[in-house]
């Protein structure tokens, strides 16, 4: 998916591929435990977040039903390069979402500046597109962000990844694109040590890794 001749109708079937994906991981939940505990916190009903990568949208618009089912408002901004992906973003935030609110932009991550005033960042499976040095630029963004809550969902590099990687995406969807980068990714992605080696040389406060199923990462932390 990283190959900017990707026929675009391609393209978007291996975003949709990726939604299913998602779902069966349980993403949603695992994003948005922090938030409601972040809510809960600050005493609060509505929080901003920041989707960074936020690929076709599904994560964006799923945490927004979820949080309105606690009470919970979430006015999430999804940023991604791909023009394509933000297409397909915006027409499932006019056909799926029932209130609440999700918007996209077409937008650099590690080139223009970020907007400001965001209370999270979440970001899911991004990390394994980038090679070491721009893992750590973009961590670095994070932590400058100013968000109260930053958490990080990824791959893990590991031999029950690749074996799963090998598998599941053909269960689940009939993308050859997904088939393809699925075994690509989690020989791409970090390990639980490396991704905490650089969350802290980006400077994300209270930085910790959690291990997910199936053979996935997360980084929780804040900005500094």
């Amino acid at each position: 998916m990283d190959d900017p001749a990707i026929d675009p109708q391609v393209h978007r079937d291996a975003l949709r591929g990726l939604a299913r994906l998602n779902r069966a991981a349980g993403v949603t939940s695992r994003l948005l435990a922090p938030l409601l505990s972040l809510a809960r916190e600050r005493g609060t009903r509505t929080l901003r977040v920041m989707d960074a990568a936020s690929g076709g949208g599904d994560n964006a618009l799923a945490l927004v039903r979820a949080a309105r089912r606690h009470g919970i408002a979430l006015d999430v901004v999804g940023i991604d390069s791909s023009s394509i992906a933000v297409e397909l973003a915006r027409e499932r935030a006019r056909n799926e979402i029932d209130g609440g609110r999700a918007t996209f932009e077409v937008g650099d991550l590690l080139g223009a500046p970020w907007p400001r005033g965001f209370d999270a960042v979440v970001s899911t499976l991004f990390l394994h597109h980038l090679d070491d040095g721009r893992v750590r630029a973009f961590l670095s963004r994070c932590a400058e962000s100013g968000a109260a809550r930053v958490v990080i969902h990824d791959l893990e590099r590991s031999a029950r990844g690749l074996h799963l990687a090998r598998w599941v995406p053909r269960v689940l969807t009939r993308s050859s694109v997904v088939h393809f980068d699925a075994v690509c990714s989690v020989r791409a992605a970090l390990t639980a040590p490396e991704l905490m080696d650089a969350a802290r040389d980006a400077g994300i406060a209270n930085a910790r890794v959690v291990r997910r199923f199936p053979a996935r990462i997360e980084l929780h932390g804040s900005a500094r």
